[in-house]
């Protein structure tokens, strides 16, 4: 996925130079100072789970103290009668569910893939350098964040699958209507909607005589890229069709209710000049915890559940 920034074209060639001279001076840090706020809206947009959150940074004064691990962690105070985990990683405790007055939350770190770059030939681009750093290394980390979401948003559903999980043969307006009604009859609120842009697409076919005719004709003319609600109801759309599925979609509290999502660092990009060898990676250390996972609602399509990348 390719992202634009905004440098006017005629910096961009002194915005590559000020960024190599800083490299051929010994300044790693500095030169990827320079490029962390590009990364940090780039992962942004690489991470559908960041759509659904309330992101807030913390320091390490705001860290917890757990009695039998020294990995980073922080408590969440959850409401009463909520079913509350925390999202697991890689490194990290097994998750587990909680119905207690507070959840821990262990930070993980995400790392990608390093890259190496050949300095002069990225001296021939003329789009912004930092944003080819970008592109090659965040979508790592929003992938691992999405998997490790939906990770985590799986161990709700199988809790109480019956009452949890939506079966459908296809996105109509009516099978998104009941979905909402199942959360609302659990006295639960309803913020957002999430699946994949492929089977948002599906709306496309609904007849006039369903959605109206000025929005049927609106679907017909521009098609759906410019509307992300269904029957009022906001949605987030994803192409990680690998890892959310096309057969289903989420229906997940208002932000105020989903959790936390904290960054102990948020994304950082590591870059140092060997040579003319340019290597550079991006790393980050986060905690997601879920506050009420018994106001997620799985909705499937097609069939039976797959649950895929648990």
């Amino acid at each position: 996925m390719s992202f634009s920034i905004e440098t006017p074209t005629t910096d961009v060639q002194a915005v590559n130079q000020a960024f190599f001279d800083l490299l051929e001076r010994g300044m790693d840090k500095q030169a990827a100072e320079s490029g962390n706020r590009l990364i940090r809206t780039v992962v942004r947009q690489e991470a559908n789970v960041r759509s659904l959150y309330n992101v807030t940074p913390v320091g390490p004064g705001d860290l917890d103290q757990h009695p039998t691990s020294d990995q980073p962690m922080k408590y969440l105070d959850i409401e009463p009668n909520s079913e509350a985990s925390a999202v697991q990683f890689y490194a990290t405790p097994e998750a587990e569910s909680y119905t207690l007055s507070r959840v821990p939350g262990f930070f993980q770190m995400i790392q990608s893939k390093e890259f190496y770059k050949n300095k002069f030939e990225l001296m021939t681009n003329r789009n912004d350098v930092r944003q080819i750093l970008a592109e090659n290394s965040t979508k790592d980390v929003g992938d691992q964040e999405d998997v490790a979401w939906r990770r985590g948003a799986l161990i709700h559903i199988k809790r109480n699958p019956t009452v949890q999980r939506s079966t459908f043969a296809s996105l109509t307006p009516t099978a998104w209507k009941s979905a909402m009604q199942a959360v609302v009859d659990r006295r639960q609120p309803v913020g957002k909607g999430l699946l994949a842009e492929s089977r948002y697409m599906d709306m496309i076919d609904q007849p006039a005589t369903v959605v109206g005719e000025s929005i049927a004709r609106r679907h017909y003319e521009e098609g759906i890229k410019n509307e992300k609600g269904l029957l009022g109801l906001p949605v987030v759309t994803s192409v990680k069709t690998d890892i959310y599925l096309k057969d289903e979609a989420w229906i997940v509290p208002p932000e105020e209710f989903m959790g936390a999502f904290w960054t102990l660092q948020d994304a950082t990009l590591f870059v140092e000049q060997r040579g003319p060898m340019i290597r550079f990676y991006v790393y980050e250390s986060i905690c997601i915890v879920f506050a009420r996972g018994n106001a997620l609602q799985q909705i499937y399509f097609n069939g039976q559940p797959n649950g895929g990348l648990v």
